[in-house]
């Protein structure tokens, strides 16, 4: 067996000597950009290089399996790198991630394969670290939703954080399984014992909730946990609306009523003059959020776009369609969206959550976002990566606007007032007047948004032909009570 491992540096060495420890008989090529290691040996296997011009002379080659062990260089290198592979036909690419070069020792387990998703987007942010982690040391922090995209990442930056107690919930026992057990290897991989606990609960049952909170002291929550995907929750907006608003509410109330220090709320741009059911649920649970009363609880909400490389991305479907030679599907050639990738994300929630702890009120911060991206760029870009060329290679076929779905998003309502936080890429958003930041204005803007999403669900009712069911009927003497 041989392996071809791209950086010699310490990450690279650790994973050598990781495959090495486990088959003594396997083959490895060790390649760097560093002029000072070239040439030279390290454990009688010399190191060759450049990178880029080794990789121009080895096609015959393109079984061998390569790790890309460069955790600190830009996307940008590593984009050209996995292009030039590519190109040469490499199929068996792993990648050690950019958060593994905090860790003490690199392993072989933590490889994973190259995520397209970052390379499409040049990632400008620098990862949360323990320097910036330190407000959560040594305190007992809850995950909602940790087995989706955004969850597990963000579970795997608290990490680096030494928190005394690290909890994990989501309503899906194969996710949270699998969130449970890399957590525990990166856990014991950099050293460090915090308990993680793994809880399969759904949030929607509040006698659930209540006992979780009652029973670990939790003083940070996280609240990834929703139905996020438009044309889903607009087919269930039962299931969208017990989990996105009463879910919500359910563990606002409990954490509150607990002793929870702080409560981080991700949002989503569909809140912004939303269009559907999901843009109305979020919008709700976001003013309930915002909203919250309480002397010793404060609440921080993080409003951003679309996240490449959670679950249902578009690239995954473009990747796939690229694969069976196209076409590529687009809703609307016109389409524009804002993108950000799943660490950036990540990082940018954790300093927004540290921004929130050091004032006692409630916070809005939107994340940075840049400009937004035609969809159909993205598609270029991708079959750019693959080598292909979109409407030669692969052809484009235009679908339609799915229903509730909008040619572009926003990140602010009209009425709100954005400034440069002390933290880049993070905008702390109030009011454009005092007036409307009142008690009663704020209740009235909650009543105002449930009042809009009863009508989207008659109206949704309407169309199916149905009656208005239990379900609708429970929801609207439940939001009786928020009115």
């Amino acid at each position: 067996m041989k392996y071809i491992i791209l950086g010699a540096g310490k990450a690279g060495k650790s994973i050598a000597r990781d495959l090495l420890q486990r088959n003594r008989e396997i083959e490895l090529i060790l390649v760097d950009d560093d002029r000072q290691k070239i040439g030279s040996n390290w454990m009688n296997i010399p190191i060759q290089g450049p990178i880029e011009a080794y990789l121009s002379h080895c096609s015959e080659m393109h079984t061998t399996p390569v790790i890309i062990a460069l955790p600190s260089v830009e996307k940008k290198t590593i984009t050209k790198i996995y292009s030039q592979l590519q190109t040469k036909r490499f199929t068996d690419i792993k990648i050690l991630p950019s958060l593994t070069s905090n860790l003490k020792d690199a392993k072989t387990d933590l490889l994973e394969t190259i995520d397209l998703n970052e390379l499409l987007l040049r990632n400008k942010l620098k990862k949360a670290n323990k320097t910036n982690l330190a407000y959560l040391r040594n305190k007992t922090v809850l995950i909602t939703g940790a087995g989706g995209s955004i969850g597990e990442v963000l579970a795997e930056h608290v990490l680096l954080s030494d928190p005394s107690h690290l909890i994990v919930l989501d309503n899906n026992e194969p996710a949270l399984v699998n969130v449970y057990k890399r957590l525990k290897h990166i856990a014991a991989t950099q050293g460090t014992a915090p308990r993680i606990t793994p809880v399969l609960l759904p949030i929607e049952q509040k006698a659930l909730v209540d006992d979780l909170f009652t029973h670990y002291p939790i003083e940070y929550v996280f609240h990834t946990a929703a139905y996020k995907h438009v044309d889903m929750v607009e087919i269930n907006p039962k299931m969208g609306v017990l989990v996105n608003i009463i879910g919500t509410k359910h563990l606002l109330e409990s954490a509150s009523d607990n002793g929870t220090s702080q409560f981080i709320h991700i949002s989503t741009d569909k809140v912004v003059e939303p269009s559907n059911i999901y843009g109305y649920s979020k919008l709700v649970a976001e003013l309930l959020v915002r909203t919250h009363q309480s002397s010793h609880m404060n609440t921080v909400v993080t409003r951003f776009g679309n996240v490449l490389g959670s679950s249902g991305s578009v690239i995954p479907i473009f990747v796939h369609q690229i694969a069976r030679g196209g076409p590529i599907t687009i809703t609307d050639l016109r389409c524009k969206r804002y993108f950000m990738t799943i660490p950036e994300a990540c990082s940018l929630i954790l300093h927004a959550s540290y921004l929130g702890s050091t004032h006692r009120t409630n916070k809005l911060f939107v994340l940075e976002m840049g400009q937004q991206i035609p969809i159909i760029e993205l598609a270029q870009r991708l079959c750019t990566l693959y080598g292909l060329e979109l409407h030669k290679d692969i052809s484009v076929q235009e679908i339609g606007l799915r229903e509730g779905e909008k040619l572009e998003e926003r990140l602010f309502f009209s009425n709100e007032h954005e400034k440069k936080s002390s933290i880049e890429y993070i905008w702390e958003v109030t009011p454009k007047t005092k007036q409307m930041n009142t008690p009663s204005k704020q209740q009235e803007s909650v009543r105002a948004s449930i009042k809009a999403l009863l009508c989207r669900l008659e109206q949704l009712l309407d169309e199916r032909h149905s009656s208005r069911d239990t379900f609708y009927k429970l929801f609207e003497s439940y939001l009786q009570e928020v009115l």
